[in-house]
């Protein structure tokens, strides 16, 4: 975009246009380059070749804002760690032609902007002011220094009505209006209607409430709940006497209490089951009371009281179901619980007996027993289980002394393959168990045979001694030596009886080599560089398997920040090395900045990733390195950009530390070239003017004369870099991006151009990072 253009979009923006641009930047953009924010025909005066912020002085009658400061000459910087204090602006200062005590844009002092909130800035005497509020805007608290801070549109042609808004604007709602009437009981609109009731409005705390008043003839408030008004209708009946009769006589929202006669004394049909109504038996005991129910007094049983049950069998020859006679329902000559007698039950041992004539005799055995000895009484033999057909588990199931007699073995026969050739199923205790049942006799025909007695398949081999311990004419492929295979599409070059072939290392899974012909586990010893692998061979007394791998501590050197354990630790990229290890941590590469009482150390090169090399940034993520020509860390926003930093031990550096190290003690503008650093040196840094570009971010370090002071590369240039100072601005937060980039024109490379805020969650290909710390780790 040309400046003219620039200048002419600004201008119809305004001076807060200026300032939204100023946070816009690397907000919303595709790149973090603002060169096209330092033009000609500033709206505000002349544009400056650095920018600055500036705070208005406070008082009670005027507020100072975050603004822009354009000057002639470089502005001052901000102080560091906070202070808001800017420093001694350069150069020639305002134009003669600005009036200090009446420019808004220079109100009192060069750059001191006067944004008053809702309404027209003025510049009076020197301090900032305001005419009159914008539509819509309005001062409610009196107090200049925030302007209009109120918003309010005049409703109903500004006459309060009682509707809950500010119709008059008056930063008070529905004042004047009476709220202790039913129309409008406790709030407005709230209008008093209860049904079959004269409301009224009457107190409730700090508020009103609808209440009932008084109810309409012939209604009552029985619930004594106001919300529902007067909900029950009633008319008195029989002179407003209470009688049995289901109705409210006396309308106090009672039924039948208090009925004449209720209560008192009867007998009347209190043994309905007898045809002619007598209480014979145990319920010749019985009594009542009248009740008041359905519309009439019936005589009702007293609680507890006996009535009509079922006939016991009992020497005391009761009545129990109250028809005039006693024990009638039972025959003492066959039945078993009251045999010959009342209550004499049958009862042999673990037998079912019946009662013949009177006599108690056994009829069969329980379940579970049998009578295997004619002399016991009952049956005096209890089966291990239920009874069932015999079978080989050591229990007489089916319950005739003998234990498992007579069984067949299973159909299918035991495995005959190789040395289990001639083994056959036997019913006994298993081999390594306490079960009894069927098993093959494998370890008997040999004990080396591995197979599971209780099985007629091959199981997984588990020794290493040239024996096919599991009878499948495979020998030593069990204890995980081998890579399983069910079918040939599981392997490279096909499947051998249950392994996969092979011809090189290629051919097998991850975690396998190949033996020349078979998949082989590996195994390893030792860590990081210093790891070694072999291939699982069989121990040599044939007990198990062997790991031939051996630790290669000779490979252990000083820790890089490469992404792998170089000092051999189990620790990659650590600035401190585990207890014990010889070897040091990474040391950053990095460059020492005096700087009086607060000197501090800073990368040498841009921040990048463990695992980046010269054409790729890689996408380790643990923490940030300072390593030459390799491709810097981008893509990044400022959480993750300090995050990388503290994993290395260190921080984002500030602004004040990042231009610092760049001006290599110039002071106006300067860039960070290894010579003429005060002049702008289009071939020296990676930057839109430099004859390879616009392209890409280059290995850190490619050039030699993009240095300050010749130690710290890539300052001007290559990718903008995040820093952690803050700055808020229309309560948001910002951080300051500085550098330029790739994509930069030459003047926004320049060590002051700090021109750039940048989002805390933008993140773009041109953005990058370096990090600062007073004691950083391992610097030599």
């Amino acid at each position: 975009m040309e400046r003219t253009k620039v200048n002419t979009v600004l201008e119809r923006l305004g001076w807060l246009g200026v300032l939204a641009g100023t946070v816009a930047v690397g907000a919303v953009s595709c790149t973090t380059e603002a060169y096209c924010f330092v033009c000609d025909d500033d709206p505000f005066g002349g544009a400056g070749e650095s920018s600055t912020t500036r705070v208005a002085n406070a008082s009670s009658s005027n507020m100072g804002f975050f603004g822009v400061t354009s000057t002639n000459g470089g502005g001052g910087e901000a102080g560091d760690n906070g202070n808001s204090g800017g420093g001694q602006a350069g150069g020639t200062g305002c134009g003669s032609d600005v009036d200090l005590e009446t420019d808004p844009r220079n109100c009192g002092a060069c750059g001191v902007v006067c944004p008053i909130n809702g309404t027209r800035p003025l510049c009076v005497a020197g301090a900032c002011t305001w005419e009159e509020c914008s539509p819509g805007r309005h001062d409610y608290n009196m107090d200049p220094r925030d302007g209009c801070e109120g918003e309010c549109t005049l409703t109903n042609d500004g006459v309060e009505v009682c509707d809950g808004i500010d119709n008059d604007c008056n930063n008070e709602v529905d004042e004047g209006f009476d709220l202790t009437t039913v129309n409008n009981c406790g709030s407005c609109g709230t209008v008093c209607q209860l049904a079959h009731a004269t409301p009224a409005c009457t107190p409730d705390g700090a508020t009103h409430k609808c209440t009932i008043g008084e109810c309409e003839d012939d209604y009552y408030d029985f619930d004594n709940l106001d919300s529902n008004g007067c909900e029950k209708q009633c008319v008195t009946s029989n002179g407003g006497q209470e009688i049995c009769d289901g109705k409210d006589n006396d309308c106090d929202g009672q039924v039948d209490e208090d009925a004449p006669g209720a209560g008192e004394a009867c007998d009347e049909g209190l043994c309905p089951w007898d045809p002619g109504g007598l209480c014979l038996g145990v319920c010749a005991a019985r009594t009542g009371t009248y009740v008041c129910s359905g519309n009439q007094l019936l005589c009702v049983p007293a609680s507890g009281a006996p009535t009509q049950g079922i006939e016991v069998c009992d020497t005391a020859m009761l009545d129990e179901d109250c028809d005039g006679a006693a024990n009638e329902d039972f025959d003492l000559t066959s039945d078993s619980n009251n045999c010959g007698a009342c209550g004499n039950v049958c009862d042999v041992p673990n037998a079912f007996a019946t009662c013949e004539n009177g006599e108690c005799v056994v009829d069969d055995c329980k379940n579970g027993y049998a009578d295997l000895d004619p002399d016991e009484p009952g049956c005096e033999y209890e089966c291990p289980g239920a009874v069932n057909d015999e079978k080989c588990d050591g229990v007489d199931n089916d319950c005739d002394g003998e234990v498992d007699e007579g069984v067949a073995p299973p159909t299918q026969p035991c495995l005959q393959a190789g040395p289990c050739s001639g083994s056959e199923w036997v019913c006994g205790t298993i081999p390594d168990s306490t079960q009894i049942g069927w098993f093959c006799n494998y370890q008997t025909v040999d004990p080396r045979i591995e197979v599971d007695p209780e099985t007629v398949w091959p199981g997984p081999e588990l020794a290493c001694d040239n024996f096919d311990n599991n009878c499948d004419a495979q020998i030593d492929e069990g204890m995980g030596r081998y890579q399983y295979c069910a079918n040939a599409g599981q392997c490279t070059k096909g499947c051998n009886r249950g392994r996969c072939n092979c011809d090189t290392d290629a051919d097998c899974d991850f975690g396998y080599g190949c033996d020349g012909t078979r998949c082989v586990a590996q195994c390893f010893a030792g860590v990081g560089e210093c790891q070694d692998v072999a291939l699982v061979a069989c121990a040599s007394d044939g007990d198990g398997v062997t790991c031939g791998a051996s630790a290669n501590e000779a490979a252990a050197q000083d820790e890089l920040c490469d992404g792998k354990d170089n000092n051999c630790d189990g620790q990659v990229d650590e600035t401190t090395p585990a207890a014990g290890n010889s070897f040091e941590g990474v040391v950053d590469d990095v460059v020492f900045i005096e700087n009086g009482a607060s000197d501090f150390y800073i990368y040498r090169y841009e921040a990048s990733r463990p695992d980046a090399v010269d054409d790729d940034g890689g996408v380790s993520a643990s923490r940030s390195c300072s390593k030459e020509g390799v491709i810097p860390w981008t893509s990044v926003n400022q959480a993750e950009a300090a995050a990388a930093c503290a994993a290395a031990g260190m921080q984002l550096c500030t602004q004040a530390q990042w231009e610092l190290a760049c001006r290599a003690g110039e002071s106006g503008d300067a860039w960070s070239y290894t010579t003429n650093p005060t002049t702008y040196d289009a071939g020296a840094c990676n930057d839109v003017e430099h004859p390879s570009g616009p392209g890409t971010a280059w290995p850190t370090g490619s050039s030699a004369a993009c240095a300050a002071d010749g130690e710290v590369f890539d300052m001007s240039g290559n990718v903008s870099e995040w820093t952690r100072t803050l700055v808020e601005s229309g309560g948001n937060d910002y951080y300051r991006v500085r550098g330029g980039n790739y994509t930069s024109y030459g003047p926004a490379t320049r060590c002051g151009f700090s021109f750039v805020l940048g989002v805390p969650t933008f993140a773009n290909a041109d953005l990058g990072f370096r990090c600062c710390g007073t004691n950083p780790p391992n610097v030599p």
